[in-house]
């Protein structure tokens, strides 16, 4: 399928860079397997683990633009300033409430697995966020007040 604008020409050189990264993934998972040097198993090893990584990180990615076009097509919808700016907290809440439940959930997951090491990087990932997030929610605090005034302010039409 061709692109018909630079967003889609990045959005499939993305996905390509995603597919073959995912094989040569696969590839290096399988070479590792059949090795019977330590070190060297060792060495495959970390670039499987290194290319899972970066699949993880172009998978984040082309959500992103998803994610993007969709709010900016939702945006654009959105006739009247404080409707925007409504529309604009609501989402950002809601992805950052999703944020946390994904490292909440990924943390109780290597908790139950066994990964203690995985469980304590995931938490403090998450006292990071959540860090992050207490900053944040006064700034949103102070928006979501400001279009209230604005909202008031506002004519109605009867």
């Amino acid at each position: 399928m061709p692109a018909k604008n630079r967003k889609e020409s990045f959005a499939l050189i993305l996905s390509h860079l995603r597919q073959g990264i995912e094989k040569a993934s696969e590839a290096w998972e399988n070479i590792s397997e059949a090795i019977q040097n330590p070190r060297m198993k060792e060495e495959l090893e970390v670039r499987v683990v290194l290319s899972r990584k970066v699949l993880d990180t172009l998978d984040h990615c082309l959500k992103l633009v998803v994610l993007i076009e969709d709010l900016c097509r939702e945006l654009a919808e959105l006739q009247n300033a404080t409707d925007r700016q409504l529309f604009i907290l609501a989402k950002t809440t809601d992805l950052i409430c999703l944020r946390i439940a994904e490292y909440k959930t990924l943390f109780a997951s290597a908790d139950m697995c066994g990964y203690d090491d995985v469980a304590v990087l995931l938490e403090s990932c998450l006292v990071d966020m959540l860090a992050f997030v207490k900053q944040n929610i006064v700034e949103t605090e102070l928006a979501a007040k400001r279009v209230g005034e604005q909202l008031l302010m506002e004519p109605t039409n009867p």
